[in-house]
């Protein structure tokens, strides 16, 4: 049997119970016939349900809702129960005939659920306050410890005192490098963390986003003696998406193709594809990316070449970042490389705006 039935005249008197309101209950048969089903209440359900429950059934109608009873043990145990009047040929009401399921577990596994849930939204918050946190924490002394330091190079160089352009420039490499790799890490967890909220919106993807990029990382390649172009060949470039992740999505990928070009160009195209979709081409003539190493690009922590003896910093964060991003604003991206002739890396929007649209 896999529910509980009793059976009680019109006073609710109890003159049939089945095995499994035995078995359920710890009571015997002998024990509750000629007894009121009262005898299982465990005073945690609600006068007012009672009085409801009984103005239902008296009046022809059936009951159903859940009751918290207790065993002869004394063990509280949930029942969803549906109690109905039996009528004779007559339609007179001679009977009620309650038949329940104990749903202790599945009660429990529903209070199990809300407590995770619960847990995992104070998880998610504390998270996303220590990622706030920490953030300030750490970028704010840098960027004063960087201003300084730039302050202290103007005026050094004001005075003539050029043997130090060296020293300055290092410091300012370096501090660069540790705010990179620190944004770097923020934004993973951030990501990971599920803090980061998307925030699409209408953006000229050259004018807005491509021609910063070339403005913020012109003189990097310049310190190695390579031509950053940029060419719109697509007219209208509108798109919807999250300036930020856009942004960090493209600059990774350009200041990526510097570091690993020692010769040549870097050159950031936007075209139409042959299905009329925007796409951004990041074309170097770096050291390019061995065959066998592809599938591996954006997993996280990944890099070629490692150890101390690797040629090239890094923390292997930067691709898998950009995968992260472009999945955020629905974008594809595909890589081509070759061995010591360059990369070209393609991002294709699949949310391009038309020339029309005034909504996004």
């Amino acid at each position: 049997d896999f529910a509980s039935v009793i059976i009680t005249d019109t006073q609710g008197n109890i003159e049939y119970v089945n095995p499994k309101l035995i078995k359920s209950s710890g009571y015997s048969a002998e024990e509750v016939i000629g007894k009121n089903p009262r005898i299982l209440k465990s005073g945690h359900t609600p006068p007012d349900e009672y009085k409801m429950l009984w103005e239902t059934i008296r009046m022809g109608g059936t009951w159903r809702g859940e009751f918290l009873n207790k065993k002869k043990n004394g063990e509280l145990y949930w029942e969803l129960g549906s109690i109905s009047p039996i009528k004779n040929s007559k339609g007179t009401i001679t009977h009620f005939v309650a038949v329940k399921e104990d749903i202790t577990k599945q009660k429990g596994m529903t209070l199990d659920l809300i407590k995770a849930k619960e847990s995992a939204e104070k998880s998610d918050k504390l998270k996303t306050e220590f990622l706030a946190q920490i953030s300030h924490e750490i970028r704010t002394p840098l960027n004063v410890m960087m201003s300084y330091t730039s302050l202290l190079k103007d005026e050094i160089f004001a005075n003539k005192f050029q043997e130090y352009h060296e020293i300055f420039n290092g410091i300012t490499d370096a501090g660069s490098r540790i705010i990179r790799t620190i944004d770097l890490i923020l934004n993973a967890a951030e990501l990971q963390a599920g803090a980061y909220k998307i925030a699409p919106r209408k953006l000229d993807l050259f004018n807005d986003t491509i021609v910063t990029i070339h403005n913020n990382l012109r003189r990097f390649a310049e310190s190695k003696n390579l031509e950053l172009r940029i060419l719109n060949l697509a007219g209208k470039t509108l798109v919807t998406c999250d300036e930020y992740s856009l942004y960090q999505s493209i600059i990774n990928l350009v200041d990526n193709a510097i570091k690993y070009t020692e010769k040549g160009y870097v050159e950031i195209r936007v075209i139409n594809s042959p299905k009329k979709q925007l796409q951004v081409e990041i074309e170097d003539t770096g050291i390019g990316i061995a065959e066998e190493y592809i599938d591996h690009l954006f997993d996280t922590f990944s890099q070629e070449e490692t150890g101390y003896t690797r040629r090239f910093e890094g923390t292997g964060l930067g691709l898998s970042l950009v995968k992260k991003y472009c999945d955020l604003n629905n974008i594809t991206i595909d890589v081509k490389s070759k061995k010591n002739q360059g990369t070209k890396f393609s991002l294709t929007f699949n949310n391009r705006l038309t020339e029309k649209t005034d909504e996004f």
